[in-house]
This record gives structure tokens, C-alpha cells and sequence, in this order.
């Protein structure tokens, strides 16, 4: 009764703003040109997505999956990467990037985070590189590229498979290239979380047609998601439509937990893709790797569409941002990434740490849903204890001690919405540090 009541006080005090894009614009023409591909095969639909997406990147090409990090696992396999070899991951990760280095039975070597990007930092990555790297993975974090060029060098000097995790970052730039173009290939994610929203997907970005051959082999030999969750993903897809925006977010609150309840009472499937976020391999309700459904495609077609009025959006907001930063005692403790006129950045969520990072997240719950704050400790999102993924307690120090009083502030919201969030942190700020 009591945890009964503790989730009811949750919903009841949700917050205004969270981190789920709303396709609330989508009229209703596109709902239903959406709505007759669910359950159906359209390899011309997946294609004119995938060549949309890649314009925005590059010169290069795009293959899609259910899952960006299947993109991953797939060029992993397409480079035989297998027992014996290392594959670098930042500690600020996912575990689905850990599930997938396991899966192809290689070992996941975590490297530590710069906290001027919150990326991967080219220091740490070097530290990590043995005779056994085979892939180093580059993560740009929120939108921040991170100081890939001396991570581009030592893959070079060592012969070693670069690969740019963009998963948090699409358009993001240092000078006037493109973050998905400094390795040799790039992973992107559409899932609902992530820059562009398609609710589930990511895709594999490369300039290298013989790589790009062997994962679109894999692609091709992969199975479709099954009709019946293709059917939950869409009604997710409505669901979160019409609540995933302000004033109505206490009622996608009560979906959320209502929706774990039925699952954990009648062991109904998560509509999500997220059976690989544990360390142990499972295909229990979806195959792995699994093609991108036409409809999500069809979303994603959509969406970009609209996408430089999104990013411009996105960019003001960075500007706003920044401006109440400078007026407060945060400055300090910002990435210095947001103030280099070198990076273009169209920023994902606004993020920092500072040592009241807690009191300052309690004190935003009314105002933003501080539960999805990401990068609390290495290696998110997971089921089972960091051993289990092949991290031990002190690995990476600096991920850990910002990780805790980490804060992220959502995009896609307007200035008095930035006002008052700012307003609130400044209280805490001033009672803290004079």
C-alpha cells in the first residue's frame, strides 16, 4: 500500500517537461500514411529514409536497424571482431553498447570521459589501447562533439577501427565537418530519447562501400520485428503523441508505471526494444539484429522533414541557456565545449555536474522529469550489476564523481520555461556558494 501510494504522489507531482519529442504536429493525413505500413514490409520506404538521413550527415550512405546499437553489433561482425579482441567504450555509456560488444564475444574496455565535452576523451582512450583493440568507439555526448582528432591519430597510428557513437549528436560540427564523418563509420539512434524521434531505430552511416556491403548482408538476413510488437509499438506511438508535451505529462506518467505493472502482473512484453539491457545475450521477444519496421521509417521520413526547424529551435535554445548561465554562479561549472566558437552544437539536453548536483535535481522535479537524467553512473540503463558488464567500481574516476550530481535540462522548451528552471537552479546555487 505504501509503494502503492508513493507512485500515485509520483503521478500526481509529475513534472512539467521531460525528454520524449511529442509528434504532435503530424496531421492526419501523415498519421494514417504512418498507420498502413504497421506490420508491413516497404524496402522503398526504409531505402528513401535511409538516403534522406545520410544527406544530412555526408557524402556517405545509410543502412537502418531496429536499433542503433545493432548497427554497431553488425559492424562489428562485418569485421570479425570476435574472442580475444577489445572494442574501447566511454563510461558514460549504455548497456545495449556493452550487450553488443559481449554478444559478439569480444571484451568491452571502458575508457574515461572528458569533462570539458562530456565525450570520450582522447587522454583516456590512448591509456585503453592494446595489441588486442580492434575498435575504439568515440562517444559525442547531448549534442557535444567530442576532441576526436587525437582519437582520429591514434586510430590511424594503430590500425584500428574508429567508429563515432552520434547517437546523442545529429548536426553537431567542429569547424564546418559534421560529427558521423571523422571515423570510419558512425552510429546514429532514432529512438525516442534521441534527437530525432521515431520511437525505435538507429542506422549505420559509413563512406566505406565494402563495410557498408557486409552490414547491409547482415541487414538483409535479419528478420523483421514481429506484427504483434510492431502493432504495441505503434499504440506507444499515439500514446506518447498526445501526452508527451507540458501539462500533460502526469497522465504519461501514470502510462509509464501502469504500463510496468501489466507487464511485471501478466508478463506482457515491453513494446521497447530492450531485452539486451542486461549483460546476457536474449532474443526473448524480437530478434537480434532486426530490421526497421517500414513504419518507423515512414516516421523518420517525416521528422526530417521538419528537422532544420527543430535544430534551429534547439540552437536558440542553447543560446537562451546560456545566457542565464552567465548570470549565475554555474558558469564555472559548465563544459567548457558549449563556449568554444570552434564547435557548432546543436545540443541534445544542456548538461552539467556540480557538487549540489542532487539538491539541485530535487529541487527541478516539479519542473523537469530529473528520473531520466542520464549518466548517473557508467553505464546506464542496465539490468544487473556493473561486474557483470566488465566494469569494476573506480574504472573510470572522473565518470563516476561528476556522474552522481550530473543535471540535464530538457530541449524544446520555451524562454520563460528556461527562465524558471534557471531561476530555481540560481536559489540553490546562491545558498550554496554566496
Amino acid at each position: 500500500m505504501l509503494k502503492m501510494l508513493k507512485i500515485l504522489s509520483k503521478i500526481y507531482n509529475s513534472p512539467s517537461f521531460g525528454f520524449i519529442k511529442s509528434h504532435q504536429h503530424l496531421d492526419r493525413t501523415e498519421l494514417s500514411a504512418i498507420e498502413s505500413l504497421v506490420g508491413k514490409t516497404d524496402d522503398g520506404v526504409v531505402a528513401e529514409f535511409e538516403s534522406n538521413y545520410a544527406r544530412l550527415i555526408g557524402n556517405g550512405n545509410c543502412i537502418a536497424f531496429g536499433a542503433a546499437r545493432m548497427g554497431f553489433f553488425s559492424i562489428m561482425k562485418a569485421l570479425s571482431i570476435g574472442k580475444g579482441d577489445e572494442v574501447i567504450l566511454t563510461g558514460f555509456t549504455c548497456s545495449v553498447m556493452a550487450n553488443a560488444v559481449i554478444r559478439v564475444g569480444a571484451t568491452p574496455i571502458y575508457s574515461d570521459v572528458d569533462e570539458n565535452t562530456l565525450g570520450s576523451s582522447s587522454r583516456e582512450v590512448e591509456k585503453c589501447i592494446t595489441a588486442r583493440t580492434k575498435l575504439i568507439v568515440a562517444q559525442h555526448s547531448f549534442g557535444i562533439p567530442c576532441d576526436i582528432k587525437p582519437i582520429v591519430k591514434y586510430a590511424k597510428e594503430n590500425q584500428i577501427f574508429l567508429l563515432e557513437d552520434c547517437a546523442l549528436a545529429l548536426g553537431s560540427a567542429i569547424g564546418d565537418d559534421k560529427v558521423g564523418n571523422f571515423g570510419d563509420a558512425a552510429i546514429f539512434s532514432t529512438d525516442h530519447t534521441k534527437p530525432l524521434n521515431t520511437l525505435i531505430g538507429g542506422l549505420v552511416y559509413s563512406n566505406n562501400d565494402d563495410l557498408l556491403s557486409k552490414v547491409v548482408e547482415i541487414r538483409d538476413e535479419s528478420s523483421e520485428i514481429p506484427i504483434k510488437k510492431q502493432k504495441a509499438l505503434w499504440r506507444t506511438f499515439r500514446i506518447e503523441r498526445h501526452l508527451c508535451r507540458e501539462k500533460r505529462m502526469r497522465y504519461f506518467k501514470f502510462f509509464t508505471y501502469l504500463q510496468v505493472l501489466l507487464q511485471r502482473l501478466f508478463l506482457i512484453n515491453d513494446p521497447y526494444l530492450s531485452s539486451d539491457y542486461s549483460a546476457s545475450i536474449s532474443n526473448k521477444d524480437y530478434t537480434y539484429p532486426c530490421k526497421m519496421p517500414a513504419f518507423i521509417a515512414q516516421i523518420g521520413i517525416f521528422e526530417l522533414k521538419r528537422w532544420s526547424i527543430l535544430a534551429d529551435k534547439r540552437i536558440f535554445f542553447l543560446r537562451e541557456i546560456l545566457y542565464q548561465v552567465s548570470k549565475s554562479k554555474i558558469s564555472k561549472f559548465i563544459p567548457q565545449a558549449y563556449l568554444d566558437p570552434t564547435l557548432k552544437i546543436v545540443p541534445l539536453r544542456f548538461a552539467w555536474s556540480m557538487l549540489s548536483g542532487k539538491d539541485v535535481r530535487l529541487r527541478l522535479s516539479p519542473l523537469i522529469d530529473v528520473e531520466a537524467t542520464w549518466f548517473l553512473e557508467p553505464i546506464i540503463s542496465r539490468r544487473g550489476d556493473l561486474e557483470e558488464y566488465g566494469y569494476s567500481h573506480g574504472l573510470c574516476e572522473v565518470s563516476e564523481r561528476i556522474g552522481v550530481d550530473m543535471i540535464n535540462v530538457p530541449c524544446d522548451i520555451d524562454e520563460d520555461a528556461i527562465k524558471k528552471i534557471f531561476d530555481t537552479v540560481n536559489k540553490i546555487t546562491r545558498k550554496s556558494y554566496g
